[in-house]
């Protein structure tokens, strides 16, 4: 069986794939945004800074999930043509759920609202990494 191999461009191109920081784009961080401003509670604050802090926590989340997620996987938000079966969606949810909270406190929430958050973040995430869905 032949070895697979990779040029020194492509080693390169993985290299800097591991070391970006985020894939969410504005428009799918205020998509998850607008869904959690009506669920979670969030210690008074006007309106306007309320939204800022929850894409704030939506940004910090999607960089705690690049560090576990390969790209390859991850970029599939974009993709309504590619993507991964539900029940495949579901294990990595799963567990995504429990690393996410696991390395990302959020101290200004209580911890149910906390665990509700990073829920509707990540099930938002893994759900338009399946086949047919898109993350908009």
């Amino acid at each position: 069986m032949p070895g697979i191999t990779l040029s020194t461009t492509q080693l390169a191109l993985l290299d800097r794939d591991m070391n970006g920081l985020e894939i969410l784009m504005p428009i799918q961080i205020f998509s998850i945004a607008d869904e959690i401003e009506s669920q979670i509670r969030l210690p008074k604050l006007p309106t306007n800074e309320r939204y800022k802090v929850i894409c704030k926590i939506i940004k910090r989340i999607d960089r705690v999930m690049y560090q576990f997620l390969p790209n390859e996987y991850y970029e599939l938000i974009n993709f309504e043509d590619k993507g991964i079966k539900i029940q495949e969606a579901e294990i990595i949810r799963q567990r995504l759920v429990n690393s996410v909270i696991e390395k990302m406190p959020i101290p200004i929430l209580t911890e149910f609202d906390e665990e509700k958050l990073i829920q509707i973040v990540v099930n938002k995430i893994t759900e338009s990494m399946t086949e047919g869905k898109k993350l908009e």
